[in-house]
């Protein structure tokens, strides 16, 4: 079981996920996939928040979402463990190492920039990827 360096359980799950499941949440992810999230982290070298909820934020579900969550589509990548809604103090520094890195850190689909105005939502592969999707929502 891969444990994240840069992040924490409570910010890639829900807030009921974390009352039930605690620090063994991290046990829903796929270890590749936490791999390449604390990768991703560790060469963007500036802080990336996904979930802030434990400090009393309003993101609950920008990282695994509930089978049953109302939020985004209902066969969302979020519900699978892969997408992650990625939120930064310079979003458009984030934009730019995302499209220059994606492929390096298999991100399969990227939702176009000008739809999400204050995150980046990236989806990541536990294949190769060589030609990153960029969709509408």
């Amino acid at each position: 079981m891969y444990n994240p360096i840069f992040f924490k359980a409570h910010e890639l799950v829900d807030k009921s996920t974390y009352a039930a499941y605690g620090d063994m949440s991290i046990r829903l992810f796929d270890d590749r996939t936490l791999l390449l999230l604390d990768k991703f982290r560790e060469v963007y070298s500036e802080s990336i928040n996904i979930n802030n909820h434990e400090w009393g934020g309003s993101f609950q579900y920008s990282g695994l979402r509930p089978l049953n969550c109302k939020i985004g589509a209902s066969k969302s990548k979020h519900k699978e463990g892969i997408a992650f809604d990625l939120k930064s103090k310079d979003m458009d520094k984030l934009r730019g190492f995302i499209k220059d890195k994606s492929e390096f850190f298999q991100i399969a689909r990227v939702e176009n920039f000008e739809h999400t105005p204050t995150w980046c939502h990236v989806e990541f592969s536990n294949s190769v990827v060589t030609n990153t999707y960029y969709f509408n929502p």
